[in-house]
């Protein structure tokens, strides 16, 4: 079991959640006025890629309930059936032609922020890494802080990719470590998305062929996730933003009309200038470069889906941490506070710092 490192930005009493109902909030624009969360105490802000079927987080502010409950619990969890292509995995679903299984995923957030609606600048942190599949003891998945009390009408952060040069990453314990494993100079990686795991084409009645692979974004993203209105309990909680890797791969393949297959024949696949090769595991979504250096059809489309397929969960406090690896952080608790509409997403230029 893992523990998160602390960086506190506010002290403040921790004197609980509540959520203000400041209208209608589902996504037919029937809304007279935008929701906001009215939050005096978040104590750990984290992230995950596993979503937990027996929370108790159905949507019913959406205005679509079914939508939602499909589209966010109808993914597995590992050790719940036995799976063929990686035993070890922490989630796996099913995707056209096959199914996917998902080892290892991290993501590098930086500048993340609840945004406060009365506040002139509201305070930011990062950058840090986030074990979205909680299975690497050297990687956290939560970062702790306090947020002052106010009224918060979302969630903004960038996705950023590892800098070549050694910048400290929060939540890390041996930055170096971690480094080395996701970082090749030699081939311009630097993710700020990366995913490990298997593909599987056929089926569970007959048998898959199993191809492994390691997908990496380097793309970066600025990303706004706004709330909406729900109904909680007055105590301390703990946000989680999960990121849908099953939505993000199955809408990919449903927009280029692929399939599984498809997907396992891309990896490995050399770009258009062999000496940007990553390898032969690798599904190749780097953008930063254009498509004439690196990058694979199906692989970049999955990068452009990444960011719109996210949703932030909160929770009873204290229950990030106390999950042994490889299961959801995502606790029984935990109610969801975004609705249907997709996150607010816009391309950093390079420019950016």
């Amino acid at each position: 079991m893992k523990t998160s490192l602390n960086f506190k930005f506010w002290v403040i009493a921790a004197m609980g959640l509540s959520v203000t109902a400041c209208g209608g909030g589902g996504s037919d624009g029937s809304s007279t006025s935008t929701p906001t969360l009215g939050i005096s105490s978040v104590q750990k802000m984290g992230a995950t890629a596993i979503p937990n079927p027996a929370a108790a987080a159905k949507p019913s502010f959406a205005s679509n309930l079914g939508k939602g409950v499909n589209r966010l619990f109808s993914g597995g969890i590992a050790n719940a059936a036995a799976v063929p292509c990686a035993t070890n995995a922490a989630t796996f679903f099913d995707i056209t032609g096959g199914k996917i299984w998902i080892t290892e995923a991290y993501a590098i957030l930086d500048e993340v922020e609840l945004k406060n609606e009365a506040a002139i600048d509201d305070a930011e942190f990062g950058p840090f890494a986030l074990d979205l599949t909680d299975t690497d003891d050297n990687v956290g998945e939560a970062i702790q802080i306090d947020a002052p009390a106010g009224n918060y009408t979302g969630v903004r952060f960038r996705v950023k990719r590892v800098e070549d040069e050694a910048t400290p990453i929060l939540n890390v314990t041996d930055p170096a470590v971690f480094r080395s494993k996701v970082l090749d100079n030699g081939v311009k990686r630097r993710p700020s998305i990366w995913v490990k795991g298997a593909i599987g084409v056929g089926s569970e009645a007959t048998s898959f062929t199993c191809k492994e692979f390691t997908f990496v974004a380097d793309h970066r993203w600025e990303v706004i996730i706004p709330f909406k209105s729900a109904s909680t309990g007055a105590t301390p909680v703990d946000a989680v933003i999960l990121f849908d890797l099953e939505g993000a791969f199955k809408s990919m393949l449903t927009a280029q009309g692929k399939a599984a297959q498809d997907l396992s024949n891309e990896v490995g696949q050399v770009p258009p200038r062999g000496d940007e090769w990553m390898g032969p595991e690798y599904l190749d979504g780097r953008t930063k470069d254009g498509r004439d250096r690196h990058g694979s059809d199906l692989a970049v489309a999955l990068t452009a889906q990444l960011p719109s397929h996210m949703e932030v969960f909160v929770q009873s406090a204290g229950t990030i941490d106390a999950n042994p690896n490889g299961t959801t952080v995502i606790d029984d608790s935990a109610t969801r506070v975004t609705g249907d509409d997709n996150p607010s997403v816009s391309d950093l230029a390079e420019t950016v710092g």
